[in-house]
């Protein structure tokens, strides 16, 4: 019901609740960095839907078949082991073509806390040491928009408290 079948499009642009993905890939770091941060600012938002396999312009173009174990193992390194979201794989039919799609569903976080990440983001893994997010960055959904809170510069306590939790942010000791 989100997709048009004659033109093989989503219907909804993304927005506060759901958002498009070209493709991950779970081998290669900077795409599951990228897929950590869209996750992050979902569960300390309202919660979400990723789909995995929809161009910029929201045409439907599938993706490959993707082992959510390694996936789920990449991902842990950068959100913990706290964040509740499911990996679903979806078939649908469009032309008489089969279209597999990778969904990504996100619930909010029910901790006293946001989560945060858990480990630098790099810009250009591999040949410069520079770090795009730096570990504890707050994620968060702003409509389209996944925006962030550094832990240096930033407020997060009250960026965490306007996302409605009652805590800035977990014991590091325990959390990471």
């Amino acid at each position: 019901a989100l997709h048009d079948s004659q033109s093989g499009r989503f219907k909804p642009a993304e927005g506060q609740l759901h958002d498009y993905k070209q493709v991950i890939r779970p081998d290669q770091k900077p795409s599951v960095a990228e897929l950590a941060r869209d996750i992050l600012g979902f569960s300390n938002s309202e919660g979400g839907v990723l789909i995995v396999g929809v161009a910029d312009d929201q045409a439907i173009l599938g993706h490959e078949k993707v082992d959510f174990r390694s996936l789920r193992n990449g991902l842990g390194v950068f959100i913990g082991t706290r964040v509740d979201f499911d990996l679903e794989e979806v078939l649908t039919t469009i032309g008489g073509h089969v279209y597999r799609l990778i969904a990504v569903i996100i619930r909010r976080s029910q901790a006293a806390y946001p989560n945060l990440l858990r480990k630098d983001i790099e810009l250009f893994p591999g040949l410069a040491r520079k770090v795009k997010y730096v570990r504890g960055t707050l994620f968060y959904r702003r409509g389209a928009e996944i925006l962030a809170e550094s832990p240096y510069g930033g407020d997060i306590e009250s960026r965490a408290r306007e996302l409605g939790f009652s805590e800035a942010a977990p014991r590091t000791r325990t959390s990471f």
